[in-house]
């Protein structure tokens, strides 16, 4: 088997030299503020080298040293690939014999260059550490792209992988990362300064990294955090010192102990081909009788071991990075490559006395007991006729309860979801936004009793979403009690001013973030024009202007009034439990029926037939991508209509990538899809790409010209392999559930959707099987492609590249963010980049060019 080709070498670099992927990352803070740290390291190690690869790296350097890029791959490849140091896994249904003939008719040619395993920090590495000490010696103010307020205090440690039997990071990392009472996140949200703390590897670097371990303490801070940021460091040190002045009792470790124990007796399948990668990488670090163990058990408590690592974290190897605009103007200085703004600053002699002498804060203690770690994991017996999917189990005024006992995958777990429906949602930006507020301070008031279950194996979620959705899971042992936390937080409601300022600025940080992707803004501008409520982001913004902490009490209690609540039920729970939740919930929450005249509607707009174009700049003046997102819609959902769609996707995937994407390079994401908007089916390409490159209109002619080609395709392609292609897609569409979390997810959407088509899956076997190529055929030429017939929405979303390659008057900014087509002179364009079709319709007012469409009939989501 050869694993290295020339042509996709050759392509690969190419995609990369031009920058693709690379513009993808400039506007991460997470990729900006990880190239800042590194660039630090020694020059010498191989850190310090710039990962991404971009057409400065890959191909201008390199030609004006007379290096080829490609020989220089082929070099690395043939120095390296090597069998002995190379780790394979198979992840199969297959038998074992089959596998095996795999591994030998694939990987026997493999060449063994009988190497040694490079390691960085080994003594007989070249390179001992990555970073100098003068390197963790300093505060770096960063300026993001986002709308975010960090503050990460670093150590570059040595490696402790080789301790994975005693993991001591793991254990510091749940003492620093506690968020109950008496953790240092606790403290720091009493003074207001924090929303959110994590701690350890840096980005997830892995601690088997052979330079070392780069342990970080992460703060979500808020503005006042940011401007303290010396007093908020200030807290992890106390914690940290307070640690090491007293014992460390072994119950902690046996709490940390048991949970990893449950965890891994109870896990769900992994999808094949994660696990696949998991397990190569534990080939690289475990003996292979630990392999699975190893990364998840904790076998041996050694105080002194933690003790010594914590050792490590003092205040005169620190460095501590500021990502907030609030120190923006002293941000002068641009790294190399992202061009990210920064300033560094020595540690100040009153920082490190602060640091290392402060008197701990008497409110800093060891995390009390973990009341949610299960005991019980006995599993219940079901009835003896289980139906294959979820039934009805009660249905009232007030709630529909779907029920089903878990007979496949033998966990004792427990899946609940609920969806609040109250008759006023989304009835304007400003309900909108007072929702996603009213769930951001239940969580925030959950924090310390959510933390504690997430710790044993929960999790929950409250989120926005048409109604409020609340989802929780875990073990059946102590569901309830985490259920019963969070319904007393949904009825007994309360948020003082500084929680609802705390919340309400996360939320505009949010929404103006939200601004500065363009494929959010692309999305954002399809379901506008689509969906009869959808709100835009500069809606919500204007709509959380003016809001006090008054109008959430108001909105908290008003939504209580009348509800409906549609649920379902699914594991390891009897009916008879079942009921009892929801007649719980109902007592709790104590409100009227929702009369069914009051359900809110779902409209979905049917778009003319024709052509229409909707443009708008990206909201970054840095972002040197275009966004390019073509919609296709067809109608009213059927089985039969949505079959065609995903046989569509299934076989259009492919050769798109492979066209627009490798041949024709036109981004680094290219995607084509079928879509659901409430009912209303549609087809979508999707295509990011670099605005200074190719210009909006080329992009979508050349998506046009492909669904040419692929009309030609499917012409032309043989019976057999029709067959074959037709096979795989039922063969895919019959797959089981791997574990009971996917099984729930579908079931829920059929409820929450209100489709109840549980067995879609043998419906859409069935109907694959009598679509014909010709079918196909006929939607692609007559509903994607002929303009006379199709109703296509282009939005497209350009990039700064593009823009100032056009004259733009002024005006052609409108107030709801859309460009004016007409506005635009080209400049020496090639006519196939400037050229757009003569029926293109240019939508230049959203609201009058929806005023002007019909609507779908209203399909009823929720029946009482």
């Amino acid at each position: 088997m050869k694993l290295y080709h020339n042509d996709s070498g050759a392509r690969r670099i190419s995609t990369v030299s031009e920058n693709k992927k690379f513009r993808l990352s400039m506007h991460s803070d997470t990729c900006r503020q990880r190239q800042l740290l590194y660039s630090c390291a020694r020059r010498d190690h191989p850190l310090h080298r710039f990962s991404w690869g971009n057409q400065e790296t890959l191909d201008k350097n390199p030609r004006e040293c007379g290096i080829e890029v490609h020989s220089e791959l082929a070099k690395f490849f043939k120095s390296f690939y090597s069998a002995n140091i190379a780790k394979l896994v198979v992840v199969s249904s297959e038998s074992l014999e089959v596998m095996q003939s795999w591994v030998v008719d694939y990987f026997s040619e493999m060449p063994n260059l009988h190497l040694e395993r490079p390691l960085f920090g080994s003594p007989n590495s070249r390179v001992h550490a990555a970073f100098d000490s003068v390197a963790f010696r300093e505060v770096v103010y960063i300026t993001p792209v986002q709308e975010t307020h960090e503050i990460s205090v670093i150590w570059a440690l040595p490696s402790f992988g080789h301790r994975y039997h005693h993991k001591p990071e793991a254990f510091v990392s749940e003492l620093l990362g506690h968020e109950g009472s008496g953790s240092i996140l606790h403290l720091l949200k009493e003074q207001g300064w924090a929303l959110g703390l994590s701690a350890g590897s840096f980005q997830g670097d892995s601690e088997f990294d052979s330079f070392g371990l780069l342990y970080e303490v992460l703060v979500e801070a808020t503005e006042e955090g940011i401007e303290n940021f010396v007093e908020v460091v200030a807290v992890v040190f106390q914690y940290i010192r307070m640690l090491l002045a007293g014992p460390l009792p072994a119950r902690l470790f046996e709490e940390i102990e048991a949970i990893a124990s449950i965890r891994f007796k109870f896990h769900e399948e992994l999808d094949p081909c994660e696990l696949a990668v998991d397990l190569a990488c534990s080939l690289m670090n475990y003996p292979v009788k630990e392999v699975l163990t190893g990364p998840c058990l904790f076998r041996a408590y050694d105080e002194e071991l933690i003790r010594d690592f914590l050792q490590f974290l003092n205040p005169e190897s620190v460095r501590v990075s500021i990502l907030s605009k609030v120190f923006e103007k002293k941000c002068r200085n641009s790294e190399k490559w992202f061009g990210t703004k920064h300033a560094k600053e020595d540690l100040q002699p009153q920082w490190l006395r602060t640091w290392l002498f402060s008197p701990v804060d008497s409110r800093l203690t060891l995390p009390a007991s973990n009341n949610f770690i299960p005991k019980d994991f006995i599993l219940i017996t079901p009835p003896l006729l289980v139906p294959s999917y979820p039934v009805v189990i009660m249905a009232t005024p007030h709630c529909r309860l779907w029920h089903r006992v878990d007979t496949t995958f033998g966990l004792p777990r427990v899946i609940a979801h609920f969806h609040f429906v109250y008759p006023f949602q989304n009835m304007d930006p400003r309900t909108a936004v007072l929702a996603r507020l009213y769930v951001m301070v239940v969580n925030y008031n959950l924090s310390q009793t959510s933390y504690a279950a997430e710790v044993a194996g929960f999790s929950y979620s409250f989120s926005d979403s048409d109604g409020l959705v609340l989802k929780l899971s875990g073990y059946n042992d102590k569901l309830f009690s985490l259920f019963s936390c969070i319904l007393d937080a949904i009825c007994n409601f309360f948020v003082d001013e500084k929680t609802f300022e705390l919340c309400r600025d996360a939320l505009q940080r949010e929404l103006e973030s939200a601004l500065l992707k363009p494929s959010r803004l692309s999305k954002e501008l399809r379901l506008r024009i689509l969906r009869k409520d959808h709100w835009s982001t500069h809606n919500k913004i204007s709509g959380l202007t003016g809001l006090s902490h008054e109008d959430l009490l108001y909105f908290s209690m008003r939504f209580k009034e009348t509800l409906f609540v549609n649920s379902l039920l699914q594991g390891n729970i009897s009916a008879d439990d079942a009921r009892r939740m929801m007649l719980f919930l109902l007592h709790r929450v104590n409100f009227g029926p929702l009369p069914s005249f009051m359900l809110p509607e779902s409209r979905v707009t049917r778009l003319l037939v024709g052509d229409h174009v909707v443009m708008a700049p990206v909201a970054s003046d840095a972002d040197g991508n275009s966004v390019v997102e073509n919609y296709y819609q067809l109608g009213r959902m059927s089985v039969r209509r949505l079959v065609v769609l995903q046989l569509l996707e299934y076989i259009m995937c492919e050769p798109c990538f492979s066209q627009l994407r490798t041949r024709e390079q036109l981004g680094y994401a290219v995607s084509c899809s079928y879509r659901n908007t409430d009912g209303v089916l549609g087809f979508s390409f999707h295509v990011r790409t670099p605005s200074d490159k190719y210009p909006v209109a080329f992009v979508d002619a050349r998506i046009e010209n492909f669904l040419s080609f692929f009309l030609d395709y499917l012409l032309n392609m043989r019976a057999r392999e029709y067959e074959t292609l037709i096979e795989a897609f039922i063969e895919a569409a019959l797959q089981s559930h791997s574990c009971l979390t996917d099984e729930v997810a579908q079931n829920w959407v059929e409820i929450y959707e209100g489709t109840l088509l549980f067995d879609r899956h043998l419906r859409i076997a069935e109907t694959a099987g009598n679509i014909t190529k010709e079918e196909l055929s006929d939607v692609v030429k007559n509903l994607l492609l002929s303009p006379n017939k199709r109703r296509k929405l282009s939005v497209r979303v350009v990039g700064k590249g593009e823009l100032t390659s056009y004259k733009v008057e002024k005006t052609s900014l409108r107030g709801d963010g859309l460009l004016r087509h007409h506005c635009f002179e080209a400049e020496s364009l090639p006519p196939l980049q400037k050229g757009t079709c003569a029926c293109d319709l240019f939508i230049e007012d959203l609201d009058l060019f929806k005023s002007s469409l019909s609507y779908f009939s209203i399909v009823q989501r929720i029946l009482i």
